[in-house]
Formats: structure tokens, C-alpha cells, sequence
């Protein structure tokens, strides 16, 4: 059963708990995560059957923990290998929808529900206090969250990878199994997420879980047991929906028998045999066997008053009880033991062999099997006459039965499956190989290697010694299918390679030597080793040793090292470590002569994984195989400066802005849009809004996208004082009918048009492409109907149209879109554009919270806040209670634009009296969060409520004042 580990939801008020997962010697990850910034708290001791070693369990906030969960799982979600890795997509969208569910269902108005996990019986595993336990485990959830968010902010794949589980990651079932026990998947108590080899591919809202398995009552063909009243029968089910009785209940038990149509049925303690038929049961033999066992080659084994006898399948006596221990058959070949000596008998009851020996195996081969006797060993043929002689120390069969280890006088020996000895006892020591044609043999501490009939194939003379394999290739490829015999040897702790004769191949000067890759598709591949070192930081780096080089290509100086086959050539992929930033790594390519094709400068090269994870690093190996047998560049981003390039087999790069520029000239209709964007956001290349204004035109619909200067109006004043008018950089034309562009170009461009980003603001050119951009389908068009309804609404670039930017924003808002429905809502809370609605308000907030919006979320709780100014009784408290959960999930990320507001106003409302769950406390707590950041709200909430307030527990004038002297500065 081993250590389990408990997760609970729990009501406010603590009298309603459900359990909602359950690990086994684990504290999963999602569990980590969700109990972040959580306390101890009160044990729910239901689950503690092995004793209490009496430690408190670890709760939070279920709406906190909610949200935490929701952040990670989008991002994971928008991860470069989400796609690629089976079952995680669905699993992870459906973890946060159950468990929002589950929380959803214990909202009620005594306060946000909350997790609570019981690690009791883990805490077993280590000699800390409980106390000391449960402290740990607080903290490792709030450094595990800290970190994951660190690296989400960062967009750091690598470390999320790390922190997250995914660098243990690979793509077949039993690595999906263990990630999802490590990750804590299976720990739910719903069928969805039960973490098996083959998870459901189908949406969580569209899963219909199986029925739940039934008890297992078959007796076979179509006959099944059934219980009424303590008493079993049988019963067929045929195609009568009402089955038919063959069996009337009158039986203590029933069960199968190992042979279609009969069964043993059991009376007080006692076994009898029945046969099934449709037209009913027959009993063939009463009640009367102490014990039965299912029949095997049509012979049961029973026993009466302690003896085993044979029954057949009509219930007659093939042996009759006489037996102690009866054995299994095998090549109609049993054995039996009487007065603690075995024998053997076949399966017509011939005793082929009195009970003569201490104990007999079983004829695995068919033709011999071991035999021992007062401490000694030998080998019986099945007629029962001996085919080695019991003088040996131990003969063991081989697994496969094809042979036997030997013992005499400490030395080893192998006979063949006659019992004839092959090789002779004189090795201290002999282990198969897996060819089974081989044997490593050892003499005075030194191995070698000999053949099945002894001959010695590699001289004794190493510290070990391991055959060089390969996973069997297919017969229709067109090279060896087998390579000569090659043994990796080790010697004064150093490994080097020995071909079948036992010549040094490669020298014996490396801590690790071993297939650069174990399963080849190609022949090249057979010639190149992995060879490595262990440095003086006791770190492993990595080379390469060419055997058809006869020589080391790469030095170990590498923490990960690919080989890409391309055609007749191999190059290989290598990561190599950064002195300043062991985290991340950098990424080169180097032909098979070990010169570069591409220094290593590069954080990654076609995927962004790195080499050194053993399922994603063949994921670059694959892109990076197929691109350039096809003659084509992969992409790579250059360290440090995080510059894109395009990579060509030969040698040659290209900027990721030249290769667009370069799509674009040959008539890539994306290639402007896509330059457009990654000027704009430096993302690849150097930031520059001017040339992004330029390229967002372009693909926009503008040939010529710039206003010319000498096109430019000179005043007056211009003439008189002899300058010459100029249009500001970066002033785009205005579009015409003409211009069919991309919509999302369209849309990129008002933006900049709109803001003035990369030349003078265009507002009014703004609305002109925004309107166009409307009137296509496109995927932004929920983001164009917002953008421009603003316009419409601020008036920026003309008139103001509230209904218009109303009836924009309702739009986008019906097709989900969260900055459409935070709109719509304050249209509504603002009476903008259409009447005032505070209860419309408040559902569009709640709907934008949900899509993911945090300043619609803190604009529901502001509402719901404000509204409960109005209001009394149950009805302010539900009103509170929303707020303060809607608050509660903003604050769980420090970073976001509104924490600030959020614990200014999650401050306030618990320190008010007319919130049920008043909290001064965690008022203060969240109030000097907010104050940190600068907050006004918060620090005036300080001074008043708090440090200045005699009835609050850290009442302070002092505080106050210095509070009072900072809100000055500001």
C-alpha cells in the first residue's frame, strides 16, 4: 500500500468535507502548486488506519489555488511541445474544469472553500517533527510556485521544463504513467485522470466514464453466479433479457473450475464439482474435498484429510489422494512429494519416478530438469534415469531452459539441455550473453569472453567487459545486419572497446564509452561511440570516437551530443555549457570530422529543447534531419541577444528578417505581415517600429507604404523663412478601395497608427483601416471591434459614437472575447452607450474572469463591492463572499497589473464590520502588500485602519505617522 497522502475540499465552516485525490509515496506536483501560500491547518484524520503521528494537514484558499492552477495550465498549454506530447493537452484542460467543479460546489455563503492535505503517514518516511515536516512542506510549495512563476514570466521553457517534470518526459506509455503519478493526474478520484498507459482522447466535458466494474461472477460460456439470501446459483445469459435460472441459490460458493461447463461449488467448507449445461446443473461429485484447484492439462489437483490426489473432469480418480505437495505440469511431467521426497509422475498417473530426492524441478525444456539431494546437484532425464550425476554444488537452469549452470568445487561450468557438459568447471565465475552463442567468463578477477563449447574468444585479462549491442534492425536494409563481435572493456577504472579477438580498438582512457545511438537507422551510426570524461568539477562531458576514423572527432567537452544522418554524411548536434548560466546551455552543429558547421551560440537549433533530454532531443534531431536532407534551412536563435537566424546545411546563415524579406520578394503573402509583427515586438530581430510601420503596410495593401517628404505642404512661414517642409518619419499613406490587404495586418497597423509607435499618431487613418479590417473574417476581428469601438468611444481620430463603440464591443463580446465582455460590462456599469445595468455589469465581468481577464476580475469584485453598499442581510454577505474570492485569485499573482488595487480593496472590505468574516489581521497583511507597491489606497487604508485605528491589534501612532511622512513623498 505504501505511504499515501490525502487531498480534501473542505466547506468554510468545516462541516462539509469531500476527498478529491489520493498518492501513493508521493506529494504530487498539482498538489504542490495548489497548496501554495498555504498554513497549517486543523488534520482530517478519516484516512489515518496505520496510527497518527499527529501532523497538522497543509491547506489554502481553494479559489487561489484554482487560480494558480488555471495560470499554469494555460501555459503549459501555449508550451513549444505541447502539441507534440501525447494526452498532456487534454489532461491539462481538463484538470482546472473538474477541479473548479469540484470547488464550485462548495461555494456557499460562509467563505471561500479550501484545500487541505493530510501527509500524515509521509511524514513517517523522514525523522523530522511533524511540525518541522509540514513547515517544510509549506515552503517547498511556496519556492516550487515562486520558481514556476518566475520562469513562465521569463518564458524560459527549459527551467519550467525542469521544475515542471517535462525534462523526465518522453512520449511512451510507461513515461506518461510516471509522469502522471509524479504530477500528481492520477491522484484524482475521477476516471478522466486515472493515468494509465492510454488516457481518454476526448475532451473532459465530452468524456462518459464506464460503467463501474462489476464483481466477477462469469463461470463461462455464458454461465454466471448469482447471489440470494447467503446462497449461490447460476444463471445463463442468454438473449431472454431475464436470463434463465440453471441453478437455484443453494450453494455457499461458486467458482470456476478451469474447464468450460463445470465449476466447484462449496458446502459448509467443503468442495464439490458440478457440471453446467442450459438445461441445468448436475452435481458430479458431492461436497467432500478439504481443498480444489483449477483443472490443467484435464487433471485437478484435490485434497482430502491433507493429502493430493489427480481428479478428471467426470470425477474420477487419476491419482488417488496419497500426495503431500503435488507440482505443476509441464511437457505432461509433474512432480510429487511424499514424506518430504519428490518424485515424478505424467498425466496418465504413472509414477515415472518414486519419491527419491529432496526436490525436483520442473521440465521447463521438456527433456531434463534439475535434481538435489543431501546438498548435492545434478540433472534427470524425464524417464527419471540420471543425466549428470548428483555431486555438483548447484545446477541451475537456464531461463529458457536451453542449458545449465554448473558448480564444482567453486568453480563454474555449463551443460546443454541433455545434461552433457559444454564447458567444464574451471571459471570463477560465468555469465550469459545475450546472444546466448557467448559467455563472460572470469578467472582470478579478470574477464573475458568464451564460446559455448569453452573456447576462449577474448583473454581474461579485464575488469569487466560488456558485448557492444544494437536493437535488432530489419532484414531489408541494405547493409550487415550483424556486426562483428566489439566488447566494451574497463581496466584501473578507464573504458575503451576490443573487437571479437580482443584487440584494442579504442583506448582505454575514458570514464564513459558507449553507442552514440543504440538503436541505428543507418549504417553510419555503427561507427561512432560516445565517449566521455569526468572533469575536475566531477562534471560529465561528452566526444565522439569515430571507429572509421580510428580516431576522437568531438573532446569531451560537450553535455549532450545528436547525430543528424544526411545521406552518405552524419553532422552532429552538440551542447555545450555557458561559464555564466549552467541553466542555458548553447547549441552548435559540427560535421563528422569534428570541424563546425556552426560554433555553439545558439540557444536552440530548429525546436526549442535541449539535446540533453533524451525524448525532445530527438525532436531536434528530427527537424533538424528532415530539413536539410530537403535542402532547406532550420531556424535557431543566437544566445544572449535572442536574434533569429536561418541555418543552411552548407554552412551559410540568414538573418530571420533577410529570410522574410526574402519570402516576401518571392511572393509570400504572410512574409510582410510576419516582418511587420517581429519589428514591432523585437521578436528575432532588432526592434524597430519605423520599419515595422512600414511592413504592417505592406501587408496591409500600400505598395509604397511611406508619405514621400517632398509631398509635404509648406506654409507660409515655411517660405518666408526659407524651410523646407517635411512629413515626420514613418507617416503612412491613408488607405484607399484599393488596398486588400491582410485584416491582421490591418489591425497591427491601427494600433500603431492609433498610439503614434514608429512615427506621428494617425488616429483618424487608425479608424479608416480598422473599419476595413471589420468588414473581413479573420481570426482578429474580435480584437479589431474592440480597438475600434475605443476609438469610437474616446474619440480619438474623430467623433465620439458611444452606441456605435457599444454595439462594437457587444459583438466581440458575443464571440468571447474577455476585453470585449470587460467593455461591455463597464458600458453597462457606466450606463456608456446603452442604460445603466449594474446586474448585466456584473455577469459580463464574471464572464470575462472566466476567460481570463484579471481586470475584469477585479472590476467584478470592485461592482460587487459596491453594490453591496445597498444591500443587507444574505444578500451583502454573497455579495462580499464574491468579491473577496474574485480579489483572492488576483493577489496570487504579485506581478499582475491590478494586485495593487486588489489588496487595497481585499484590505477594506475585511476590515469592515459589515463583512461576516472580518479578518484585521489579514487586512493588514494584504494592505502593506499593496502599500509596498506604492499603492495610495492601501497605505491610506494603513494610517486610517490599521497603524491609526485603537481598535485594531497593531494600532500604532508611531506607524501611522511614518505611514502619514511616506504618503507625503509620494
Amino acid at each position: 500500500m505504501g505511504n499515501r497522502s490525502f487531498l480534501y475540499i473542505e466547506s468554510a465552516d468545516g462541516e462539509s468535507v469531500e476527498q478529491i485525490a489520493e498518492a501513493n509515496n508521493n506529494f504530487p506536483g498539482w498538489w504542490q502548486i495548489a497548496l501554495a501560500d498555504g498554513l497549517p491547518g486543523e488534520a482530517i484524520t478519516d484516512q489515518r488506519v496505520f496510527g497518527e503521528n499527529g501532523t497538522a494537514n497543509l491547506t489554502s484558499d481553494a479559489c487561489s489555488a484554482l487560480e494558480r492552477i488555471e495560470t499554469m495550465c494555460a501555459f503549459v498549454l501555449n508550451h513549444p511541445a505541447a502539441e507534440s506530447i501525447p494526452h498532456l493537452r487534454l489532461q491539462l484542460e481538463a484538470l482546472p474544469k473538474h477541479l473548479g467543479e469540484q470547488i464550485g460546489a462548495f461555494q456557499d455563503d460562509a467563505g471561500p472553500p479550501r484545500l487541505s492535505a493530510n501527509l500524515d503517514e509521509l511524514s513517517w518516511l523522514g525523522a523530522d517533527d511533524p511540525e518541522i515536516f509540514i513547515e517544510k512542506c509549506r515552503q517547498d510549495c511556496n519556492v516550487l510556485w515562486s520558481e514556476l512563476v518566475d520562469a513562465m514570466h521569463a518564458r524560459n521553457f527549459h527551467r519550467f521544463n525542469q521544475l515542471f517534470g517535462l525534462d523526465q518526459y518522453g512520449n511512451t506509455s510507461s513515461e506518461w504513467s510516471s509522469w502522471a503519478w509524479s504530477f500528481g493526474l492520477a491522484s484524482l478520484e475521477h476516471p478522466y485522470f486515472y493515468g494509465g498507459d492510454d488516457p481518454p482522447d476526448v475532451a473532459f466535458e465530452d468524456f462518459e466514464a464506464p460503467p463501474p466494474a462489476r464483481y466477477e461472477t462469469s463461470l463461462g460460456l455464458g454461465f454466471e453466479c448469482f447471489e440470494e439470501n447467503g446462497k449461490w446459483g447460476v444463471i445463463h445469459e442468454d438473449t431472454d433479457p431475464l436470463r434463465t435460472v440453471i441453478e437455484t441459490p443453494q450453494w455457499d460458493n461458486l467458482s470456476r473450475a478451469g474447464i468450460e461447463g463445470l465449476a466447484w461449488c462449496e458446502q459448509d467448507e467443503k468442495f464439490g464439482l458440478l457440471q453446467l449445461t442450459l438445461n441445468g446443473a448436475k452435481v458430479i461429485v458431492e461436497p467432500r474435498f478439504d481443498n480444489v484447484y483449477p483443472f490443467e492439462e484435464g487433471l485437478a489437483a484435490v485434497s482430502i484429510n491433507g493429502k493430493l490426489g489427480l481428479l478428471t473432469p467426470d470425477g474420477q480418480w487419476r491419482v488417488a489422494p496419497m500426495a503431500d505437495n503435488l507440482g505443476d505440469f509441464f511437457h505432461q511431467l509433474a512432480t510429487f512429494q511424499v514424506n518430504e521426497l519428490e518424485g515424478i509422475l505424467d498425466t496418465t498417473g504413472r509414477i515415472v519416478l518414486p519419491p527419491t530426492y529432496d526436490a525436483i524441478g520442473d521440465f521447463y525444456n521438456g527433456e531434463t530438469t534439475w535434481v538435489e539431494h543431501q546438498g548435492r546437484h545434478g540433472i534427470i532425464h524425464r524417464n527419471g534415469t540420471l543425466a549428470l550425476p548428483v555431486e555438483y554444488e548447484s545446477v541451475d537452469m537456464w531461463p529458457d531452459g536451453d542449458g545449465y549452470f554448473i558448480t564444482r568445487g567453486n568453480h563454474h561450468g555449463c551443460a546443454d539441455a541433455s545434461g552433457t557438459i559444454v564447458i567444464e568447471p574451471c571459471w570463477d565465475d560465468l555469465e550469459r550473453l545475450g546472444d546466448n552463442a557467448t559467455f563472460k567468463a572470469c578467472i582470478k578477477d579478470r574477464w573475458g569472453v568464451i564460446d559455448q563449447t569453452g573456447q576462449v574468444l577474448v583473454e581474461a585479462l579485464w575488469d569487466d567487459i560488456h558485448p557492444r549491442r544494437f536493437i535488432q534492425v530489419q532484414r531489408d536494409l541494405n547493409w550487415l545486419e550483424q556486426r562483428p563481435s566489439e566488447y566494451f572493456v574497463l581496466s584501473k577504472s578507464k573504458l575503451g572497446l576490443c573487437d571479437g579477438q580482443g584487440r584494442v580498438r579504442v583506448p582505454l582512457q575514458f570514464d564513459v564509452l558507449e553507442n552514440l545511438s543504440n538503436a541505428p537507422v543507418d549504417p553510419h551510426l555503427c561507427d561512432l561511440l560516445l565517449a566521455g570524461n569526468i572533469n575536475t568539477a566531477e562534471e560529465l562531458r561528452c566526444g565522439v570516437y569515430d571507429l572509421k576514423a580510428d580516431t576522437l572527432t568531438l573532446t569531451p567537452r560537450f553535455l549532450a551530443i545528436r547525430a543528424c544522418v544526411l545521406d552518405d554524411d552524419i553532422v552532429y548536434l552538440s551542447e555545450s555549457p555557458q561559464a555564466d548560466n549552467e541553466q542555458n546551455p548553447l547549441i552548435g552543429i559540427h560535421r563528422r570530422d569534428g570541424s563546425a558547421v556552426f560554433e555553439e551560440r545558439f540557444a536552440w537549433i530548429a525546436e526549442p529543447y535541449l539535446l540533453s533530454h533524451e525524448w525532445m532531443g530527438q525532436c531536434v534531431v528530427n527537424a533538424v534531419t528532415e530539413a536539410w536532407q530537403k535542402r532547406e534551412p532550420v531556424r535557431a536563435m543566437q544566445s544572449g541577444s535572442g536574434t533569429l537566424f536561418w541555418l543552411h546545411a552548407d554552412g551559410s546563415s540568414i538573418s530571420h528578417e533577410d529570410h522574410l524579406i526574402e519570402l516576401h520578394n518571392r511572393g509570400d503573402r504572410t512574409a510582410a505581415l510576419s516582418l511587420g509583427r517581429a519589428l514591432r515586438s523585437g521578436s528575432g530581430m532588432t526592434r524597430d517600429p519605423v520599419r515595422a510601420r512600414e511592413w504592417l503596410a505592406r501587408a496591409a495593401g500600400l505598395e509604397h507604404p511611406f508619405v514621400p517628404a517632398q509631398q509635404a505642404r509648406e506654409s507660409l512661414v515655411a517660405r518666408l523663412f526659407g524651410r523646407r517642409g517635411t512629413e515626420p518619419a514613418g507617416r503612412v499613406r491613408s488607405p484607399d478601395t484599393s488596398c486588400n490587404g491582410n485584416p491582421e495586418a490591418q489591425f497591427h497597423l491601427a494600433e500603431m497608427l492609433a498610439e503614434g509607435e514608429g512615427g506621428p499618431v494617425q488616429a483618424e487613418d487608425a479608424r479608416l483601416w480598422l473599419s476595413m479590417a471589420f468588414t473581413k473574417d479573420s481570426a482578429t476581428r474580435a480584437d479589431i471591434g474592440v480597438y475600434l469601438g475605443y476609438l469610437w468611444e474616446t474619440g480619438a481620430g474623430g467623433e465620439v459614437d458611444l452606441s456605435r463603440a457599444f454595439e462594437l464591443y457587444r459583438q466581440s463580446a458575443s464571440e468571447g472575447h474577455r476585453v470585449g465582455l470587460t467593455n461591455l460590462g463597464l458600458c453597462y456599469r457606466n450606463g456608456t452607450g446603452v442604460a445603466q445595468d449594474i446586474d448585466q455589469a456584473i455577469a459580463l465581468f464574471s464572464e470575462g474572469a472566466q476567460k481570463g481577464s484579471i481586470y475584469s476580475t477585479y472590476l467584478y469584485a470592485l461592482t460587487l463591492h459596491e453594490t453591496s453598499e445597498h444591500l443587507d442581510g444574505e444578500a451583502r454577505d454573497k455579495s462580499l463572499n464574491g468579491a473577496v474570492n474574485a480579489l483572492n485569485k488576483i493577489i496570487a499573482d504579485p506581478d499582475c497589473d491590478e494586485y495593487p488595487k486588489a489588496c487595497a480593496l481585499l484590505g477594506e472590505i475585511l476590515l469592515s464590520e459589515r463583512y461576516p468574516h472580518r479578518d484585521l489581521i489579514l487586512a493588514q497583511k494584504h494592505l502593506e502588500n499593496g502599500a509596498r507597491a506604492s499603492d495610495k489606497a492601501c497605505i491610506s487604508h494603513l494610517i486610517k485602519g490599521v497603524f491609526g485605528n485603537p481598535a485594531h491589534p497593531s494600532y500604532d501612532p508611531d506607524v501611522a505617522e511614518q505611514w502619514e511622512k511616506l504618503r507625503g513623498q509620494e
